[in-house]
């Protein structure tokens, strides 16, 4: 009989056959050489052109308000505007009583022309006594005090000007006139208030255009430039696009939020906007032309890398991608993915890089035609 220990070694020896070099290889090559294909469907790389837009929320503004103020002090005469009205640059919205300054314009005036005919008698005098200073007829003193008579009434008509001047411009003081077209927000003052210099009368707002702020983050700097158009919407008018152009960029960055200031000029010329209107904006920063387009179905998402299955000669590859833009159910990508390409979409999953696959057709018709009958 055979003790424990030949059973041992008995068994260690057929181990030792079975594991022989060569015994099981070739049927581990068999395995592999037969190993099936994956079934996969697929769908064709496309391309288009792809824009990208900065998308922005904000509200409109007035292009300029300001606050018109007197420039001349007085009793308030006439209002010349309704509130909530248009007005046109220079249009007349308040006066100021002015009688005295008129007063004072008709006594100059007076003055101006009483000195010019004092004037041109002495010129004409001094043309007489200028022959009877050569005859010796009158002394030296007598003409050099026709002279300076002369001088002193041109200056007297020099300074009556100048004082002319003054208080026709303190007339036009008396006119306030509407800085730019702009709409009549706020009268501040009644007929006849009495006002002093720089007392506030009414308040204009220039309402077109209207002007929209947004704050951009810094890695949209070189991609903005003046003049760029932007197109705005409002609730107020759903459906409704209104454009515009960017037309301020701010040089410096906002180190706590890493963005910079923008601003975008609205022509409103029908008045259908207000400031304050909630808006959204959207600015179209790059186009890309013939840009790849494959389905959403057929890309692999993971933490930090995406890639898609492309299909040659019936074998998967791996390509990895770049995720541009994502719209519908399409991705806009950048890689080694070329339209006409075929990628997997079902099957993405199972498929390894190197795999064979086998494209289900049937899937792909039915799709087709599902596709064909919407």
């Amino acid at each position: 009989m055979l003790g424990k220990n030949h059973y041992k070694v008995i068994h260690i020896l057929v181990l030792l056959i079975f594991l022989q070099p060569g015994c099981g290889s070739n049927r581990d090559s068999d395995s592999a050489a037969q190993k099936e294909a994956v079934p996969v469907t697929v769908a064709e790389v496309t391309s288009m052109d792809v824009s990208h837009f900065l998308r922005q929320t904000g509200s409109l503004v007035a292009f300029e308000r300001v606050l018109v103020k007197s420039e001349a002090k007085g009793k308030i005469d006439t209002i010349c505007f309704e509130e909530g009205t248009a007005v046109n640059s220079g249009d007349l919205l308040v006066t100021i009583d002015d009688a005295k300054i008129r007063a004072e314009i008709k006594r100059l005036t007076a003055q101006i022309q009483q000195h010019t005919v004092q004037l041109a008698h002495t010129v004409k005098t001094l043309r007489r006594k200028k022959n009877l200073l050569k005859d010796e007829v009158i002394s030296d003193q007598e003409y050099d005090d026709l002279v300076a008579r002369k001088g002193v009434e041109e200056a007297l008509i020099d300074q009556a000007r100048a004082a002319l001047a003054l208080a026709m411009e303190n007339l036009d003081d008396m006119h306030i006139r509407a800085p730019f077209d702009a709409m009549a927000s706020e009268r501040l003052v009644a007929a006849g208030d009495y006002v002093k210099e720089g007392d506030p009368v009414v308040s204009v707002v220039q309402v077109n255009p209207l002007k929209i702020a947004m704050r951009v983050f810094e890695k949209f700097k070189e991609k903005i430039t003046p003049g760029m158009p932007v197109t705005v919407t409002v609730d107020a008018f759903p459906g409704t696009a209104f454009t515009g152009s960017v037309y301020f960029i701010s040089p410096d960055v906002d180190v706590s939020t890493r963005t910079f200031l923008v601003k975008a000029r609205l022509p409103n010329a029908d008045l259908r906007l207000n400031p304050g209107m909630f808006a959204n904006v959207s600015l179209e920063y790059e186009r890309h032309k013939d840009a790849p387009i494959v389905p959403w179905d057929a890309v692999v998402q993971l933490e930090e890398r995406a890639f898609v299955f492309v299909i040659n000669n019936n074998i998967a590859r791996q390509v990895p991608v770049t995720l541009l833009k994502v719209f519908d159910d399409r991705a806009e990508v950048s890689g080694a993915v070329r339209p006409g390409q075929k990628v997997v979409l079902e099957g993405k999953f199972t498929v390894d890089d190197g795999d064979r696959v086998a494209v289900q057709t049937a899937r792909i018709e039915k799709t087709l035609q599902t596709e064909n009958s919407k």
